[in-house]
């Protein structure tokens, strides 16, 4: 491999690296509300709609007011579900099985590892053809 292919490579693989975290810093730095005040705000009636998708995923719900937010549920949230019950609460329960595009982008790291492993046999191989 010549040495522009291997910084194309390189250059690559580090801007993918850099994306990815982008992702995890933003999804970490949006702080969605408590439980607790999750159900304060279904309990008085501020909820009109939630979408579930796992216990270990956060809950996305709009208010009323047409703003929306998150909050992460405990793993029996039964309280929740009654209570947005109570208060007619759209809500939604969806599969958490992952997607395609869900799927590549957790399999990201094994491709640059991949990559990384790849570019390090090439060079092997051919630095010791000489």
């Amino acid at each position: 491999m010549d040495l522009n292919a291997e910084k194309y490579v390189f250059f690559t693989v580090l801007i993918v690296v850099a994306g990815l975290l982008f992702m995890v810093v933003k999804e970490r730095s949006h702080a969605g509300a408590t439980y607790s005040q999750f159900l304060q705000q279904v309990r008085t009636g501020q909820v009109s709609k939630a979408v579930i998708t796992s216990p270990h995923a956060p809950v996305a719900y709009s208010l009323k007011d047409g703003s929306s937010n998150t909050a992460m549920l405990p793993p029996d949230y039964r309280d929740a579900l009654e209570a947005m019950r109570q208060k007619m609460v759209h809500i939604e329960i969806k599969d958490a099985t992952p997607t395609g595009s869900r799927m590549l982008v957790n399999s990201i790291p094994f491709l640059v590892l991949l990559g990384f492993w790849a570019i390090m046999m090439l060079r092997q191989s051919t630095h010791g053809a000489k």
